[in-house]
C-alpha cells in the first residue's frame, strides 16, 4: 500500500477555472481564468504561471517563477507538445476557439520567461467544451483539439505548431465533425497512431473514439467502442502505453469508476477491466487522472505495474487523491488514497520521481505529484505530494 505526504500548500489569488500540465521534472504550468470581482480590470483574463518545486530548504515548496496575461476567456485547456506549452481557449469576445503556443526560457535570476510564439483563432465554431492533446503520429509537432460546438456536436481538429524549416506558426491541418448526437464531458489523449477521445454521448453513456492521424495531420478516420460502457457524468483519460488507456469516470450511481481500454492495430476500441469504488460517492465535479508510469517496487528493483493517480472531489467536498496499479492483466486496483481540504476544479500533474536511501540502506522510490484546485475561498491552491511504499501517511508544514 502506498502512503502520501502532502506538503504545505501554496495559495495565491482567486480563480474561476484552472487547467494544469506537467513540464519536465518538478515543473508545472497552470492556466487560470481570473474572476472579475477580485481582479478589477482583468475580468476573465487568462493567466499562465510557471511553478517550480523548490527543496533547497529541505522542505518541498511550490514557487511561482513567472507568469503572463492573455486576453479574456471563458474556458481553457492546456498541454505540452515538442517543447511548446499550448493552450486552447474559448475566446470571451467571440466565443470561438483560440490556440496559442508558448516557449519557456529560464532566466539567470531564477525566474522563467513565458513568451507567446504564435496564436490562431478559428471563427467557425461557438465553443462550449475544449480538450487538447499532442498527436502521436511520429511527424511534425501537431496537437489535436476536441470540442463541443454550438450545436452540441463533437468536433476534432489537428493543428501544426511549425511551418517549413521549423518556423513557429499555428495552422489548422484538418477537421472532422460528428453530427450523430450531442457530446459532453470531452477528454482526449494521444495514441501511437493519433489520439483517442472519451466523452458522454447523447444517451448519457461513456463513448470512446480512436482517431488515425497521418504525419501531415490529416485525420483518416475513426473507430468507436462497441463494448457497453454505461452512464457517466464526468470523464478523464490517461495513457498507459502500448495503446492502453485508463478512463476515470463518475458513473451513473455517483461513484468513481475506472475502466481500462485498448486500441488495437485495426483501430477498434475494446473495454478490458474495471474498478468501482462503491463505498464512497464523489461529487459531480471535475475528475482528473494522470499516468505516473511503471515504478520500482520498494527496494527490489522489479518493475511494478503501471500506475495512475486520480484526483476527485468526494461527497463531503474534499479533494480525494488515489493511486492505482494497473496490472499486466489490465485490472486497476487502488494502492493508497487520502483526502485533503475542500476543493473544486481539480487538476493534477506529475512532478517527477526520485530515489532515497531509507531504513537499513534500502533504496526507496518516491513519486511526486502536484494538485491544483480552487479552494473553499475561491483561491488557487497547489499542493506537492510525495508518495511512497513504506512509513505512515503524514501532512507536513
Amino acid at each position: 500500500m502506498r502512503y502520501f505526504r502532502a506538503w504545505a500548500p501554496t495559495v495565491v489569488g482567486a480563480v474561476s477555472e484552472i487547467a494544469m500540465v506537467g513540464v519536465g521534472s518538478n515543473r508545472a504550468v497552470t492556466a487560470s481564468r481570473l474572476p472579475g470581482d477580485t481582479h478589477p480590470g482583468n475580468t476573465d483574463k487568462l493567466k499562465l504561471t510557471v511553478w517550480d518545486v523548490d527543496s533547497s530548504s529541505g522542505e518541498y515548496k511550490i514557487v511561482g517563477q513567472g507568469d503572463v496575461w492573455e486576453p479574456p476567456i471563458e474556458q481553457v485547456a492546456i498541454t505540452v507538445a515538442s517543447g511548446y506549452v499550448v493552450t486552447a481557449v474559448r475566446d470571451k469576445a467571440s466565443n470561438d476557439l483560440r490556440i496559442a503556443s508558448f516557449r519557456l526560457s529560464d532566466k539567470s535570476d531564477g525566474n522563467v520567461d513565458i513568451a507567446r510564439v504564435a496564436t490562431k483563432s478559428d471563427g467557425l465554431h461557438a465553443v462550449n467544451e475544449i480538450a487538447i492533446s499532442p498527436v502521436g503520429n511520429g511527424g511534425a509537432p501537431i496537437v489535436m483539439t476536441a470540442l463541443r460546438n454550438g450545436a452540441g456536436h463533437l468536433v476534432v481538429a489537428t493543428w501544426g505548431l511549425e511551418s517549413g524549416f521549423g518556423n513557429p506558426d499555428i495552422r489548422k491541418l484538418d477537421e472532422w465533425q460528428l453530427q450523430t448526437g450531442e457530446a459532453s464531458k470531452i477528454a482526449i489523449e494521444t495514441s501511437s497512431k493519433g489520439a483517442v477521445t472519451a466523452l458522454r454521448n447523447s444517451l448519457g453513456d461513456l463513448e470512446l473514439i480512436a482517431w488515425h492521424v497521418d504525419p501531415d495531420g490529416v485525420i483518416k478516420g475513426l473507430r468507436k467502442n462497441h463494448d457497453p460502457a454505461g452512464p457517466v457524468s464526468q470523464v478523464a483519460i490517461a495513457g498507459l502505453g502500448d495503446d492502453r488507456f485508463l478512463l476515470a469516470t463518475r458513473n451513473g450511481s455517483g461513484y468513481l469508476e475506472l475502466i481500462t481500454w485498448m486500441v488495437y492495430n485495426d483501430g477498434t476500441v475494446h473495454r478490458l477491466k474495471d474498478f468501482t469504488d462503491d463505498l464512497e460517492l464523489i461529487d459531480d465535479n471535475r475528475v482528473a487522472v494522470v499516468s505516473v508510469g511503471p515504478d520500482l517496487a520498494d527496494g527490489n528493483f522489479e518493475l511494478a505495474p503501471n500506475q495512475v493517480a486520480c484526483a476527485a472531489v468526494d461527497a463531503s467536498g474534499k479533494l480525494k487523491l488515489s493511486l492505482f496499479d494497473v496490472s499486466s492483466h489490465n485490472a486497476p486496483t487502488r494502492n493508497g488514497a487520502t483526502s485533503l481540504d475542500p476543493a473544486s476544479h481539480v487538476t493534477i500533474a506529475v512532478a517527477g520521481r526520485t530515489t532515497k536511501i531509507g531504513d537499513f540502506g534500502a533504496v526507496k522510490t518516491f513519486d511526486h505529484l502536484i494538485t491544483a484546485v480552487r479552494d473553499k475561498d475561491g483561491k488557487l491552491s497547489l499542493v506537492y505530494w510525495e508518495t511512497y511504499y513504506s512509513g505512515v501517511a503524514a501532512r507536513f508544514g
